[in-house]
Formats: structure tokens, C-alpha cells, sequence
């Protein structure tokens, strides 16, 4: 446990020189000013401008979470090319601490962007009947279902490098915003791309309490999840522990 303190607070000083702490506070307060800048100028219903702020978080998570898990890939390849992570005794620990890190601050900077639409958002629409319990739930549910992607997105920027993690979160994005229509009715659940955004808009009906969480597709969505969520996690450390540092040049 000494040396995991030790790890974590290693790797937050070192990312204290990258623009991994900027992202987490620039792109949440972008985030949230141009969705109010849009709700200024449209006609849309607090509930639905509420929705549409879920929707395009979801949809832009993968993405930053490439980002970020890139930052912290190109942080470790810079301090000669990763050799000193591969050393350390504890190298599960190693992995573990930039993991809860990067989950850490993801959900420090959806919690804060739901929170500050929540205290924004009656500048421009008359809110009193929502409480900040209908902008946090679905903040939560949305975060917990996108922690699968910083195992995987974190094991991609290691190995094959920036364009690649990039590429796929991108791609991931595209996804995640595919699935929100029609061609996601129906497989959107055993699709993890298309968990995030159809749970927190379920997320968000329940706390409106137009809707029950309780039909199939939720259930295996959750499961799936929950599933997905714990294995890739247990991958992320049984790979760390053999990774040798092999990094496909790009």
C-alpha cells in the first residue's frame, strides 16, 4: 500500500507537466458553455436540453478518453521510452494507480459539468422543477459505463501508439453516436459503445420518473457492463505485468 501511494503520487506530479489536468477542466466548461450558448438560441424545452447535454457527452467520451489515456502513454514514453515504469517492483500497482487516476478525474469532470449545467442552465430556461439529483444520476451512470474504455484505450495507446488509440476512440465516438438512432434499436446493449448513452437517457427518465428501469434490454445492458467493465480491468493487469515496453512505431 506504501509503495501504491508512493506510485500515485509519482504519476500525479508527472502529469502536472502535460495538459492532462487542462483537458479535464477545459473541456468540461467548453462543453457545458456551448451547449448553453445553443440553448440561448433555441426554442428546445429544459428537459430536452437537459437529454442533448447527455447525449453529446456520450458521444464525445470515447474520444477524450483516447485523448487522455494517450497523455498519459506519451508521458511514460518520454521518461526513456517507459523503462522506468517497467521497472518498478510493483509494476501492478504502477498500472493500477494511472488507472484509478484516470477514472478518478473522468468522473471529477462529469460530476463538475453536470453540476455546473445544473447551476448555469436557469440563466436560460425555467428549472425549478428539476433537482440536481436529475443532472448527477445520469453524470454517475454515464461515467461508470465508460470506465470498460480507459482499460482498453489505455492497453491501445501502450502498445500501438497515439494514432492508433486516437483513431479508434474516434471511432468510438461515431459509434456511440450511431447507435443513439435507429440502427442501434434493438443491438445497442451488447454494443458497448451504445451502453453509455441509451443508460444515462434511461438514467435521466428514471430520475424524471417517466420511466422504470426495468426491461430486458437494460438488464443485459447492466450486466454486460458491469461484466465487461470487471474483465477488462483484470486483462489491463495481467497484460501490464508481461508488457515489455513494445511500442509500434508510428
Amino acid at each position: 500500500m506504501v509503495d501504491f501511494i508512493r506510485y500515485t503520487k509519482s504519476d500525479l506530479y508527472k502529469l502536472k507537466y502535460s495538459s492532462f489536468y487542462f483537458i479535464h477542466l477545459a473541456l468540461p466548461i467548453c462543453g457545458v458553455g456551448l451547449l448553453l450558448l445553443y440553448t440561448a438560441f433555441s426554442s428546445i424545452s429544459e428537459l430536452n436540453v437537459v437529454s442533448s447535454f447527455f447525449q453529446i457527452f456520450a458521444i464525445c467520451y470515447p474520444f477524450i478518453i483516447a485523448i487522455v489515456c494517450n497523455i498519459v502513454e506519451e508521458q511514460e514514453m518520454g521518461a526513456g521510452y517507459s523503462q522506468n515504469l517497467l521497472t518498478l517492483p510493483h509494476r501492478g500497482f504502477a498500472v493500477l494507480s494511472k488507472f484509478l487516476i484516470l477514472i478518478t478525474f473522468s468522473f471529477l469532470a462529469m460530476i463538475g459539468s453536470a453540476a455546473l449545467f445544473y447551476i448555469l442552465l436557469p440563466i436560460f430556461r425555467d428549472t425549478a422543477s428539476l433537482s440536481i439529483e436529475i443532472f448527477l444520476f445520469p453524470a454517475l451512470v454515464l461515467w461508470s459505463a465508460n470506465i470498460m474504455f480507459y482499460a482498453v484505450y489505455f492497453m491501445i495507446s501502450f502498445r500501438f501508439g497515439k494514432n492508433t488509440c486516437i483513431g479508434l476512440g474516434a471511432v468510438g465516438s461515431l459509434l456511440a453516436a450511431l447507435l443513439q438512432t435507429g440502427l442501434g434499436t434493438g443491438i445497442w446493449f451488447v454494443i458497448p459503445y451504445g451502453i453509455g448513452i441509451h443508460l444515462s437517457d434511461y438514467a435521466l427518465n428514471y430520475a424524471l420518473r417517466i420511466e422504470a428501469i426495468q426491461n430486458a434490454e437494460i438488464t443485459t445492458a447492466i450486466v454486460i457492463c458491469i461484466v465487461l467493465t470487471v474483465l477488462l480491468v483484470i486483462i489491463l493487469m495481467i497484460w501490464f505485468r508481461k508488457y515489455s515496453g513494445k511500442h509500434t512505431v508510428e
